[in-house]
């Protein structure tokens, strides 16, 4: 396959040697035309990038377009045809101005680096030695895949006495030739993916290579930047100096400046540059850049156009609390991030106290797919979305919102139309706690996670005040929406709150949902005066702001109960048909209590026996841990 590319290849350069200069323009301008209609993904590239770069000017995005793929054809045609001109057609069709810039330096014993890039008739940059006797001239590139076809177009270069230097060598041979006098040429404007900066480009951050900064660090020379454009008279280019960098003092400084000078000459021409390629490519699946080698360079006072990510949030609220350091990380991933969360709109208000969240959208009737996925274009788009519950259903509504982009756990079927987290190795695994889990997918998406630690982050609040007359608030939370297996037994709360009533002056404050009126009216009848009943009558705000006012929550394992530990109150967590290896409260956030018996866990949300797991917790267990807690945080 090698040779036969190759062989067309020359096939279609004895033909054009065959027409002239101005033939070969004329019919590359029209089978660039063609192929803008051909190739309608590199169209749909072209259209994204000059959205990207010019958002604000829709109507002349649709001229740079077209001029674009009109230009591109012809170009890369006579790009073809170049090579083979004489010095006398060379000089008659291009233009030179400015490149005293560069002699002057060479005749005062400096190299230069030219930054050039991939505008107007690129290829014309390797015959430069022709236009400027006395110096010489090389280039750096990237070997094509394709060997015979590279060979033959070194060749070409290196035919009027330009010298080549493959990266893959290394740069030893251009820093040398740098340091001789030499004019080294480097095309700035390529993505440049694990290796690059991310640093500005027409606002949006973008991988930019420091080669070029190095290079002139390396060998005390200085950096000249030419912009090559097409003439309005084509076939014929002009050159043109348009700034210098005379010495690097900061190379993450002096590489953003190359994107900066870069982008004003493309604003100058915009339909000489190389369109059709992904400058701003998205890392894939590492979007986040917090552990990319060389990391982020934003100059002062310069201006970041969002990138704009939506987080599904879980359906529940335990599991929305455990999402909370992962969220976390991925919100610190990049300084040019906006981060969305997009969540049942039961669970909003607990969004709109995180950190880092910068919107949220409620999805108030999530039994309608397509309103929900209509509410999440509405407020696009989105660059990518990161899923943290394991459905089709939320991979349908991100696609179906035109993210192209997605990124979570899956099964067997959403697999096919999102980028997977790799699955564990086979084998015998560890229990996984669902905050690690969510922390693995945000280290999939290139987050810095450290060593993998779940501390819950605070959430805002706003404690309201407890009665006149109590020292502290003690919450307490007896119900659990799962279902009747994870209730520790109503009456042993009771026991339980009057035996640590009867030590500490404190307050009882009893959540939960109206449907647990059945659990808790026992327990408030029962303790009387000393309890405060909030069930059924708080909404998700009011209960963060009055558990923030406890001092403590003995509590089942609930969503109350991981909604505690975003707040900094520690728990008495009783746990029965689940597993606290996997949903239980964090290191250090209290104290988990179970008898494990044989059934256990079993995960059911009734108990088919006889409960043994929960009639096994006895109440002094309960009191103990919740007065050691009380007396480290100081409670009366």
């Amino acid at each position: 396959m090698e040779r036969l590319v190759y062989r067309l290849f020359l096939a279609l350069e004895w033909l054009l040697r065959r027409l002239s200069p101005s033939a070969v323009f004329l019919i590359g301008g029209i089978l660039g035309s063609g192929a803008r209609w051909v190739l309608p993904g590199y169209r749909k590239l072209v259209r994204e990038n000059l959205r990207r770069a010019f958002p604000d000017a829709k109507n002349d995005c649709a001229t740079i377009e077209r001029d674009h793929f009109r230009l591109l054809g012809a170009n890369l045609l006579s790009a073809i045809r170049s090579p083979y001109l004489s010095r006398e057609e060379l000089l008659s069709r291009i233009d030179i101005e400015g490149m005293h810039e560069v002699t002057d330096r060479i005749a005062k014993g400096r190299g230069v680096v030219l930054a050039i890039a991939h505008t107007g008739n690129w290829e014309l940059y390797a015959q430069l030695t022709f236009l400027l006797p006395g110096v010489k001239t090389g280039t750096i590139y990237q070997a094509l895949r394709n060997r015979p076809l590279d060979a033959h177009l070194n060749r070409l270069r290196q035919k009027h006495g330009m010298a080549t230097f493959n990266r893959a060598e290394g740069f030893h041979q251009a820093i040398d030739f740098l340091r001789a006098g030499g004019v080294v040429g480097v095309l700035v404007d390529q993505h440049a993916g694990d290796s690059g900066l991310w640093t500005p480009f027409f606002e949006r951050l973008a991988s930019t290579s420091p080669l070029a900064v190095t290079l002139a660090t390396r060998s005390n020379a200085c950096i000249v930047h030419v912009m090559g454009t097409t003439a309005s008279s084509a076939p014929r280019w002009k050159f043109k100096v348009t700034g210098v960098i005379e010495s690097v003092e900061d190379i993450d400084a002096a590489t953003a400046a190359i994107n900066t000078r870069l982008e004003e000459d493309i604003r100058s021409a915009p339909a000489d540059w190389f369109w059709v390629h992904s400058r701003w490519k998205t890392p894939r699946p590492n979007f986040l850049l917090s552990r990319y080698r060389r990391g982020v360079f934003i100059p002062k006072d310069a201006k970041v156009q969002p990138f704009r990510v939506l987080l599904r949030s879980p359906n529940w609220l335990g599991d929305a609390v455990m999402a909370l350091p992962a969220v976390e990380r991925i919100a610190a991933g990049r300084p040019d991030l906006h981060l969305t969360v997009a969540a049942p709109a039961a669970l909003a208000p607990l969004w709109r106290r995180v950190a880092g969240v910068h919107a949220v959208i409620e999805l108030k009737d999530r039994r309608k797919l397509f309103d929900c996925a209509r509410e999440i274009r509405a407020a696009g788009p989105f660059d990518t979305a990161v899923l943290f519950p394991n459905s089709l259903r939320a991979v349908l509504e991100a696609r179906l919102a035109g993210i192209a982009y997605c990124a979570g756990f899956g099964n067997r079927i959403s697999r096919l139309l999102i980028r997977t987290i790799p699955p564990s190795k086979p084998g015998w695994q560890p229990l996984e706690h669902h905050a690690r889990r969510y922390l693995r997918l945000a280290h999939w998406v290139g987050a810095d996670t450290f060593d993998q630690a779940h501390k819950i982050p605070r959430i805002a609040v706003a404690p309201l005040e407890i009665s006149q007359g109590a020292s502290m608030a003690i919450g307490l939370c007896a119900g659990a929406e799962y279902g009747p297996a994870k209730r520790w037994l109503p009456e042993r709360y009771i026991e339980v709150a009057k035996l640590i009533a009867g030590r500490r002056r404190m307050e009882w404050q009893i959540f939960g949902v109206e449907k647990d009126r059945a659990i808790t009216d026992p327990i408030v009848a029962a303790l009387g005066e000393s309890v405060r009943d909030w069930v059924g009558k708080t909404s998700l705000d009011e209960l963060i702001d009055r558990l923030a006012a406890c001092r403590l929550l003995v509590t089942n394992d609930t969503g109350t109960m991981h909604l505690a530990t975003a707040v900094g109150v520690p728990v008495v967590a009783i746990f029965g048909s689940t597993e606290p290896a996997l949903t239980g409260p964090p290191e250090g956030s209290g104290v988990v209590i179970r008898r494990h018996v044989s059934c256990s866990p079993c995960f059911l949300r009734e108990c088919p026996i006889d409960f043994r797991c929960m009639k096994a917790v006895g109440v002094d267990r309960v009191v103990e841990a919740a007065l050691r807690l009380l007396d480290r945080g100081g409670g009366q």
